[in-house]
């Protein structure tokens, strides 16, 4: 969700104008057209002090077969390897809109989900600009500019997410 993009950083962004930008990919290449050469940059540290892993970059890959909105994404992958900080993907068969696929790819911190389970949702760790700092399922969710954040601690202090149900409220409010 667009909330989320606030707590977790990805593989690889878009921009404003859709053009593909750099996540936690730095850089990367398509040197034939089934595979995708990734270089993870450094320095990527999670809200909980972790730092960013190849680890967490492949399980955060790996977990995308059980997560039913991307499921199809990794049923499109061949293999993937690491080698030092170098991810390749290398797919099935050749598809120009893959990379694209590839954004909607967040970074998750394997340890820490190992640990908590399904509970990771009700209090996110990510790489992002913004922790989670209250959240009330269903109602609210309360995100605040995390200020050890790599790029630079955000404009915004704080943002605040509330439910709206009611479609016409929701208009309205908008």
């Amino acid at each position: 969700s667009i909330m989320m993009g606030h707590v977790y950083d990805n593989l690889i962004e878009c921009d404003e104008n859709f053009a593909l930008q750099p996540g936690v990919a730095t850089s990367w290449e398509q040197p034939d057209e089934l595979t995708y050469v990734f270089t993870i940059g450094e320095g990527f540290k999670f809200h909980n002090g972790a730092d960013l892993t190849m680890d967490d970059v492949l399980y955060s890959i790996e977990r995308l077969a059980n997560v039913a909105q991307m499921a199809s994404t990794y049923e499109k992958i061949d293999s993937v390897t690491v080698d030092g900080n170098t991810l390749t993907i290398k797919v099935k068969e050749a598809n120009t809109g893959f990379i694209r696929e590839l954004t909607e790819v967040t970074i998750m911190n394997k340890a820490y989900c190992e640990e908590v389970g399904e509970a990771y949702a009700n209090a996110p760790i990510g790489t992002g600009p913004y922790t989670v700092s209250a959240y009330t399922p269903g109602e609210t969710v309360v995100l605040s500019a995390w200020a050890d954040y790599p790029g630079g601690k955000p404009a915004i202090d704080t943002i605040t997410f509330i439910a709206i149900e009611d479609t016409a409220t929701r208009f309205m409010a908008v």
